[in-house]
């Protein structure tokens, strides 16, 4: 059992919620990878202390992947322990004129390479067209100027926030603080039992969330695999 992201760059692109038994785990890992190569994407496996066999690890890495990032997997299951909104910050749904501003932070602040620039675009106008309930993408303005994005994914139990990001001449003015209180604020209306977020491991944003109330609640791990496998028959 897994599932696979299909985002138009594979710093995006993992397997999630690997579970296999032993004895199937090299044709869950055949199947994995196919998916991702004729996407013409290297294949990454994010795995947690839930990924089952309980020695994935070390068969990935005997299979010949690297680890290629860790990050703390934060969550918050109420709104009481959280800081006040800053003031000049708005934050609203992302509306379908507002795309263009909405991609060039996105590029900025994650270092979208120029070929996939126009990929994404589709991929975001794509997504407020199609108006997925299970998905908001915001746009936060500062004097009214777009200064921050962010977007919240909304499960069955659970919410995710991802992409979240500010223009780096408007860093340290709260827009990403109001940003996520409004995202967690939203996932709570919704019904969501708790809000999770993904945070490179000790670093500035994992001290920024911590302050808004998430706590860090296990590790996720990702694996590469970036050569050729040389299948023993």
């Amino acid at each position: 059992m897994f599932s696979c992201r299909q985002v138009p760059a594979a710093m995006f692109n993992y397997a999630t919620g690997v579970s296999s038994r032993p004895a199937d785990f090299n044709g869950l890992l055949d199947e994995i990878e196919g998916f991702y190569a004729r996407l013409n994407l290297p294949p990454r496996i994010a795995i947690t202390p839930l990924s089952r066999p309980i020695d994935l690890r070390s068969r990935l890495l005997k299979r010949g992947y690297a680890e290629s990032s860790t990050s703390d997997v934060m969550i918050v299951e109420s709104l009481a322990a959280r800081r006040r909104p800053r003031t000049g910050v708005k934050v609203r749904p992302l509306r379908r004129g507002q795309v263009e501003a909405f991609s060039s932070i996105f590029n900025t602040a994650f270092k979208i390479r120029a070929s996939l620039r126009g990929a994404f675009a589709r991929f975001w106008r794509s997504a407020v067209f199609e108006s997925d309930p299970r998905l908001r993408i915001y746009l936060a303005t500062l004097e009214d100027k777009p200064a921050g994005i962010g977007v919240i994914f909304f499960g069955e139990k659970a919410a995710g926030l991802y992409s979240v990001a500010t223009q780096p001449g408007r860093r340290g003015r709260g827009v990403a603080t109001n940003l996520v209180l409004q995202a967690v604020q939203d996932a709570f209306t919704s019904e969501a039992k708790f809000v999770y977020l993904y945070t490179p491991r000790r670093s500035r944003a994992g001290t920024i969330y911590r302050s808004l109330g998430f706590t860090s609640k296990y590790i996720r791990s990702v694996y590469s695999l970036h050569r050729s496998i040389n299948r023993v028959t």
